[in-house]
This record gives C-alpha cells, sequence and structure tokens, in this order.
C-alpha cells in the first residue's frame, strides 16, 4: 500500500475536516474525497452516506 495513501486517510481522521486537510495537502476537497474513496475501495470499506469514523476507525 502506498504511504502518501495512508497518510492521506490519517490525516482526514485526526482532523474530522476535509476542507483543513485539503490546504494542507494542497488540493481541492473533491480531489480529497475521491483520494479517501480509492482508499477505502482498496481497503475493502467505502464510505456510506458521509465521512465518520468510531473508536475502531470503521463507519
Amino acid at each position: 500500500m502506498d504511504p502518501a495513501r495512508v497518510r492521506v486517510f490519517v490525516l482526514a481522521a485526526d482532523e474530522f475536516h476535509f476542507g483543513r486537510v485539503a490546504g494542507t495537502l494542497s488540493v481541492s476537497q473533491q480531489a480529497l474525497s475521491k483520494r479517501i474513496a480509492r482508499l477505502e475501495s482498496v481497503l475493502g470499506s467505502p464510505r456510506r452516506g458521509g465521512a465518520s469514523a468510531n473508536r475502531s476507525g470503521g463507519p
């Protein structure tokens, strides 16, 4: 797995704000969402109805 993809996911999970994470990475929110969706697809855990995480990191 690409470490850069994991970094994007970790930043989003830590920040809980796609706008700030997108700014940190110098990408648009749409591009960030697509990156997260691709990673979730690889992991077999697509988002349903928005971003959220519980203690285990899942929806």
